[in-house]
């Protein structure tokens, strides 16, 4: 078998999102509308985006540099706090 390597990935920033809202929030996204701005570098890799219905966007939201390592999913106050990786 072979050996796992526990390796670091880097990410580099190659758009923005934008939209109206203010905070993260949990709900209500389904009705926000949002614009995706590609830097000028990577708009080659646009082309024929037009002929799909769908996209899949990762996006690492800022959270202002605060790291929270136990969370209450969705918000709800009757949520218990667990790991965000749980």
């Amino acid at each position: 078998m072979a050996e796992k390597c526990l390796c670091e990935m880097e990410l580099k920033v190659i758009g923005e999102i934008h939209n109206n809202r203010e905070k993260n929030q949990w709900s209500g996204w389904q009705n926000l509308r949002s614009e995706i701005s590609i830097l000028p570098e990577y708009a080659e890799g646009l082309e024929g985006i037009e002929d799909y219905s769908y996209i899949i966007v990762i996006d690492a939201m800022d959270n202002e540099g605060r790291i929270n390592l136990k969370v209450t999913p969705q918000g709800k106050d009757t949520s218990p706090t667990i790991g965000v990786f749980a």
